[in-house]
């Protein structure tokens, strides 16, 4: 019985770490295409209840990154239980509850790199976003290693949604050039690498390569 005992209390701090990895959940924000007709007036009090919304589940811990595209939309990353907690969590936010984005939220598995809390005085950059919408794991995995291959420390941050619904990785990357990289050769991009710039707090996606 001790040993039982000791082996328990052992593991338990590696089971601690288990939960935190796994309590992250990413929300694709999506402009909805069929979104009703408002007045500048009433778009702007959305936009400033909006960015109101994001920074009290901010200071409450629940999000933990978020940024908008500039093609439109954005995403979240929310710390949390479960996808019900999320879920609820969103329709909090104003704009959403008035359906000015159709939303897609996916539990997120770190591949690299890892996700910091932002700095005072707040400064805000622009990133590279490429998702991988390839939706088995093992091809996801696959594209995920050929653009570690082909932009190496250029990536912050990567991840996988484990639900089978592919994935992203993070760069600090010009824009053109990342498009022209991926436009080269036989290894050129596939129709499941969509390419966004991200504009979000600087040190949100940190990578942990060793410089």
């Amino acid at each position: 019985m001790n040993r039982l005992l000791f082996i328990f209390l052992a593991i338990m701090p590696l089971l601690g770490q288990a939960q935190e990895k796994n309590n992250l959940f990413f929300v694709f924000l999506n402009t909805n295409p069929d979104k009703e007709v408002l007045d500048s007036c009433r778009i702007a009090e959305l936009q400033t209840q909006h960015l109101a919304n994001i920074e009290r589940l901010y200071q409450e811990g629940k999000i933990i990154a978020a940024g908008p595209f500039y093609s439109g939309g954005g995403l979240f990353v929310f710390k949390e239980q479960s996808l019900l907690a999320v879920e609820k969590l969103v329709q909090t936010d104003p704009a959403i509850a008035a359906n000015r984005f159709k939303l897609e939220i996916y539990p997120l598995e770190i591949s690299s790199g890892k996700i910091a809390p932002y700095m005072e005085p707040l400064e805000m950059t622009t990133l590279v976003f490429i998702r991988i919408s390839e939706n088995a794991k093992i091809k996801a995995q696959k594209q995920l290693k050929e653009l570690h291959r082909r932009f190496g420390k250029q990536i912050l941050f990567s991840a996988y949604f484990r639900n089978e619904k592919g994935g992203f990785v993070v760069l600090d990357a010009d824009f053109k050039t990342v498009n022209e990289e991926l436009d080269k050769g036989e290894n050129s991009r596939t129709k499941t690498l969509i390419v966004k710039q991200l504009y979000i707090a600087k040190g949100t996606f940190v990578s942990e390569q060793k410089k």
